[in-house]
């Protein structure tokens, strides 16, 4: 599950990016299937925006694959 949501966070980036920032003439291009070219500020913000998200998926990463971990090497109880 963690991988499918890294995997979307590039377009989890761009929606969060332009739709609070959205220039004139970037809604008809995206709404034909093209990504416009970003405003200077709209670059920054997706950067922020990217490294955010791997700043935030390494963590959880980390906690799954130690939670992992943890029921691997844990004794099998009896049923």
């Amino acid at each position: 599950m963690l991988h499918e949501l890294r995997e979307s966070m590039n377009s989890v980036d761009v929606l969060i990016t332009f739709v609070p920032t959205e220039q004139s003439g970037q809604q008809p291009a995206m709404q034909a299937g093209y990504l416009p070219r970003p405003a200077p500020e709209q670059a920054t913000l997706f950067t922020v925006f990217t490294w955010a998200g791997l700043a935030l998926m390494g963590p959880l990463r980390l906690a799954a694959l130690a939670r992992a971990a943890r029921r691997a090497t844990a004794p099998l109880t009896p049923a």
